[in-house]
């Protein structure tokens, strides 16, 4: 069968014949230990990277089409990077650095494009749209997680405190905003947008919604310049590599850290000290 050239696609050659899976991105050599978190859900190699590589491959040869049952496995990749981690034959025998979640986000663009996408990825996309947040919930219940902190608004303060869609809506979320921004306030200057805070786009821009995403990052560079922010702390740190690492390019050149760098800047400087503190603490 020819090769039918698929636009995107063409430019991950040879990376996409490189593969020889050897089943290195779904367990670890000599292991049982698992790689890959989908592949090990669904026990199925396409899961995992080395099957999304084939995928691409046979849309590029013309062997499989764009279609609801490939969306259901292109949606699925949690784009953890733990194949990056793991496999030593495309990441590093290829002429340049190839990763498979940046295909994968790529192959994403193009089902959005068709309109080929899950239901969830929809409903979560059109959320997102109509109320600045996945949870279907009016941007208007937004900064109720603050009330008990007692945190005010942005108006100059040194740190926006961009608590983001899970800090905001999600119950266990909110329960760690709260004592986070709590924390914050007590020692240093710090302030939130509340109601008029919207996503952050970073989950957006990795189901492969790129023109949602513009608008979000548009939206949000508009409003931290108008109000003169200068410093963001990040509650999640899918917003902090947002931020971090996609606003730059965008004209968005803002000062950002999550929420641990910060604390972990106030301990250094004596501000903060928690060595009385007798319990087990797990950072993720």
């Amino acid at each position: 069968m020819p090769i039918q050239v698929k636009s995107f696609l063409e430019q991950y050659l040879p990376s996409l014949y490189t593969c020889i899976k050897c089943r290195g991105c779904v367990s670890s050599s000599g292991e049982a230990k698992p790689v890959c978190p989908m592949a090990e859900r669904y026990g199925f190699f396409s899961y995992s990277a080395g099957g999304m590589v084939a995928l691409a491959r046979s849309i590029y040869e013309g062997q499989l089409n764009w279609g609801p049952e490939l969306a259901e496995v292109i949606f699925n990749c949690t784009m953890c990077r733990a194949c990056a981690e793991q496999c030593r034959n495309i990441y590093y025998l290829t002429n340049e650095y190839f990763s498979v979640p940046y295909l994968v986000e790529k192959m994403r663009e193009e089902l959005v494009e068709q309109g080929k996408i899950p239901p969830g990825v929809r409903d979560y996309l059109k959320s997102v749209d109509l109320h600045g947040n996945p949870y279907q919930i009016s941007g208007s219940k937004r900064g109720r997680w603050a009330d008990e902190a007692g945190i005010p608004l942005y108006s100059g303060q040194e740190f926006l405190f961009y608590v983001g869609d899970e800090g905001s809506f999600d119950e266990r979320g909110v329960t760690i905003a709260q004592s986070v921004g709590a924390l914050l306030k007590n020692h240093v200057s710090v302030g939130i947008l509340g109601n008029e805070e919207i996503c952050d786009g970073n989950e957006v821009k990795s189901l492969g919604e790129t023109g949602l995403f513009e608008v979000l990052v548009e939206r949000n560079i508009e409003k931290f310049k108008k109000l003169g922010v200068r410093k963001i702390v990040t509650f999640s740190p899918h917003a902090y590599n947002s931020m971090k690492n996609e606003y730059p390019k965008r004209g968005g050149d803002f000062q950002v850290m999550h929420y641990t760098q910060l604390l972990e800047k106030l301990m250094d400087q004596g501000k903060l000290d928690f060595s009385g503190l007798k319990t087990t603490v797990t950072d993720h």
